[in-house]
């Protein structure tokens, strides 16, 4: 984990630059490097750009912008001094270029004509209702079997738009799916616990989350955070006190989900998927955007709406479709006596194909108040889960 900036800009940041002597960077194969007792800072080679990767916000009033360099502040934990003094660079080489720099962790990008929230579509494509299809699952090492190539095999053959187009370990994606191919996906996604993974249209991106806890135990122990008192709202202070399970979110236009093929193909992807990923909850949910904002998405959790790996029970607000498996089955009795026995052992209840394709709520009535996920902090009272996944040595 690191403390993440890009600076978006027409030409490559300049490694001769008298700004990165005078803070003290060094070349070291091709990157820039700051180092102190117990962290480092990487400035990264730039990397090209397409005109579709630059995110809105900044094409608006840098249209020439074709070049991101990226930051990196290892690890998170590095002293806020090192930080401060690593965004204050940035800003400096951003205005000596007529650049603009992102702020990864806030979503705040810095202009020469003040700050803005960034946007990565252009605000009229994002009021276009979205329709999510999300799993979740407990099996974190699925990713690493045969079931990642039995989920792929699947999305090939139910909607292989939603196959990627382009992906890579942040944005823009480094990779190009036509030119890579299956194989080099497979073992990519193997190492990568939530890739960027770009799809094909109606189809807008995929969320793909399964975390590694054995790797991030090392690198808590490896960087010492082991014998400092967690910060409740860090990653890992957070990470060994609530609940993650594995997630995956495909995300598709409404307009086209509701076409009564694709509506028919939908059903049978949400089913095949639930197979080979064994979710304990899915759900089919509508009116979602395609590039929230921090704030929405933060907004979201303080309502316990959001839909995230820190699962804390099942949400509140219904979609078109939920299926449940028998850890909750049996603490909601209205839905299970709506709900269609499917896949030999899971629980649907769904309006696809209905004339009125709206929220199974009529049909289950609200989530009982023990398995509903409440507002943060907490989690449901009937929560059969392992809650905390300490990071200590063995």
């Amino acid at each position: 984990m690191s403390y993440d900036l890009n600076i978006w800009s027409s030409e490559p940041v300049p490694q001769s630059s008298t700004l990165l002597a005078d803070a003290g960077y060094k070349t070291s194969n091709g990157f820039m490097v700051r180092e102190g007792e117990g962290w480092q800072v990487v400035i990264s080679p730039c990397y090209r750009v397409d005109p579709e990767d630059v995110p809105f916000s900044i094409m608006q009033t840098l249209p020439d912008t074709s070049c991101l360099t990226g930051i990196n502040v290892e690890p998170i934990s590095a002293p806020a001094k090192v930080k401060k003094e690593t965004l204050c660079l940035c800003k400096a080489l951003a205005k000596e270029m007529q650049g603009a720099v992102e702020d990864s962790q806030t979503g705040i990008l810095k202009l020469l004509t003040g700050e803005e929230t960034i946007t990565y579509t252009n605000p009229k494509d994002d009021r276009q209702p979205r329709v999510s299809m999300n799993w979740f699952f407990e099996d974190l090492t699925f990713y690493q079997s045969d079931k990642i190539n039995q989920l792929l095999n699947v999305l090939e053959n139910y909607m292989p738009d939603a196959m990627p187009r382009r992906y890579g370990l942040f944005c823009p994606p480094q990779n190009i799916y036509a030119i890579t191919g299956k194989e080099h996906f497979i073992e990519f996604l193997k190492s990568s616990f939530s890739p960027v993974w770009r799809a094909t249209k109606p189809f807008t991106n995929v969320y793909f989350a399964a975390p590694n806890i054995e790797k991030e135990a090392e690198e808590y122990l490896q960087n010492g955070l082991d014998k400092k008192e967690p910060n409740p709202k860090s990653f890992y202070g957070k990470a060994q006190s609530e609940y993650r399970c594995g997630h995956i979110s495909l995300n598709m236009l409404q307009d086209e989900f509701l076409q009564p093929d694709w509506n028919v193909a939908a059903r049978h992807l949400f089913l095949e998927v639930a197979k080979v990923l064994r979710p304990f909850y899915a759900e089919v949910i509508g009116g979602q955007q395609s590039s929230r904002t921090l704030a929405q998405i933060r907004k979201e959790e303080k309502k316990g709406l959001g839909r995230s790996w820190w699962w804390r029970g099942i949400p509140r607000n219904l979609g078109y479709a939920v299926l449940l498996d028998d850890t909750y089955v049996a603490e909601w009795k209205r839905f299970k006596a709506a709900a269609t026995v499917v896949a030999d052992d899971f629980y649907l209840v769904e309006s696809f194909g209905e004339a009125s394709f709206k929220s199974i709520k009529e049909k289950t009535g609200p989530v009982p108040r023990k398995i509903a996920a409440p507002k943060p902090p907490g989690t449901a009272k009937h929560f059969p889960f392992q809650k905390e996944r300490k990071y200590c040595a063995t």
